[in-house]
């Protein structure tokens, strides 16, 4: 299980610009659909990062959120950067993906001045 190390909310009129700056220094990042009509896990979604943009811009609610991530294992440390939809009616909710080394994670919450999320 991969611990939290550091938690930050996206504000919505921050997060497009956050998320794009974040693409250009991911090393991975998909869009997955939860859809409970056919499955109870998360699947690979044909969705782009644009189209989950538009959802937002559609007026669908949208957690976003910045997580930093301890290392597990072998894996090391980095960040999530990303979105999910909240109980989309009538349609499967869909995660937006964005993974980020730690340092230009760090510098993005410097810049945009992103402060930590108390759980």
């Amino acid at each position: 299980m991969t611990r939290h190390r550091r938690h930050y909310r996206l504000p919505a009129e921050k997060a497009e610009k956050v998320i794009l700056a974040a693409m250009k220094v991911s090393f991975r990042m998909w869009v997955d659909e939860l859809d409970c009509k056919k499955s109870l896990a998360r699947q690979p979604s044909h969705k782009t990062v644009a189209d989950f943009f538009n959802l937002s811009k559609s007026g669908v609610k949208i957690l976003w959120n910045c997580i930093l991530r301890e290392p597990v294992g072998d894996n090391p440390a980095y960040a999530d950067i990303g979105g999910s939809t909240l109980i989309n009616p009538g349609g499967p909710d869909y995660f937006l993906w964005v993974h980020v080394p730690i340092p230009e994670a760090e510098a993005l919450i410097r810049k945009f001045k992103l402060q930590p999320h108390v759980v």
